[in-house]
């Protein structure tokens, strides 16, 4: 039986959430990537960015995340936070990356709460093909480099 929010949130607070079965913990994760994936990772989604990940904590953080798919949704994250090439638009030509102000926080923070458990996947996120294209512009690699320093990678 698939898990919903409410149990997962429940479940985290009571401390019990690691206790359920592997492959419900999985398929909830999953269920989360999905819609983050659905949502996109584009600047333009920004206003739906926040809410999305304003739910991990109460879901027990990256750390409750089964590492298959944790490295999904670090991947997801990282490239939501470094963002897109700037400089375009009337409001963007001074402005070198586009990136979701509404994620940029959050992902800081989880980053930082979870950088033990996440080193390893934000490292080896640095060969993955959309962040390494995304990261041929100075200013979005200099974003990716802080994320790196952050997790200590």
């Amino acid at each position: 039986m698939p898990l919903t929010e409410l149990q997962v949130r429940v479940a985290h607070a009571a401390g019990i959430l690691p206790y359920f079965r592997k492959a419900q913990q999985t398929a909830f994760f999953r269920s989360q990537l999905e819609a983050l994936e659905k949502i996109g990772h584009s600047w333009r989604a920004n206003a739906s960015h926040g809410p999305a990940l304003r739910l991990f904590p109460e879901f027990g953080g990256l750390a409750a995340v089964p590492p298959d798919v944790r490295v999904q949704i670090v991947r997801w994250m990282i490239l939501c936070y470094i963002g897109e090439e700037g400089g375009y638009g009337t409001m963007g030509r001074n402005r070198k990356v586009f990136y979701s102000n509404s994620a940029a926080p959050l992902i800081e923070q989880m980053f930082k709460d979870h950088r033990e458990i996440i080193r390893d996947d934000v490292s080896g996120l640095q060969k993955d093909r959309s962040v390494k294209l995304a990261c041929r512009d100075e200013y979005i690699a200099r974003r990716f480099q802080d994320l790196l320093d952050l997790v200590g990678a």
